[in-house]
């Protein structure tokens, strides 16, 4: 597997369980049992920028799943961020998207820095991208 984005896939059926709870139906107590919980890592993960006061910024990830279409979510500081968000979902095959996820911000400020980070859900389990550091430095020299 390298590291290009088009080269990384993931079979979900060879991942590893975790418990979960059901009720059993002879007397209705609750028991463990092992439910599929796939763990797919982004494939590509936001990196941290520095950059002016006033320029534009663009934070990307992608992550490629089975299954279900992906929406990828952006958080700051561990808060969701609502901002201008552009999504594509690539088909890979019949049953695999590729998602891409770009947060755009055409003017930065100074209350713009922080970490950010995608946020997204596969097969009921959330999953999290590395952070990237967005830091701002002095004023935008226009001329």
């Amino acid at each position: 597997m390298g590291g290009e984005a088009g080269e990384c896939r993931h079979d979900l059926s060879d991942e590893p369980a975790k418990n979960s709870w059901a009720s059993r139906p002879d007397h209705g107590l609750m028991n463990p049992v092992q439910r599929h919980v796939p763990y797919v890592p982004f494939l590509q993960n936001p990196k941290s920028i520095i950059s002016f006061q006033g320029k534009e910024v663009k934070l990307r990830c992608s992550i490629q799943v089975m299954g279900e279409l992906p929406e990828i979510n952006w958080q700051r500081d561990g808060a969701l961020y609502q901002a201008d968000v552009n999504q594509v979902l690539v088909p890979v095959s019949d049953d695999e998207w590729l998602a891409i996820s770009e947060l755009s911000i055409p003017s930065i400020h100074r209350t713009d820095a922080g970490s950010y980070r995608c946020i997204t859900s596969v097969k009921g389990r959330e999953i999290i991208s590395k952070e990237a550091q967005l830091e701002i430095e002095g004023e935008s020299l226009t001329l």
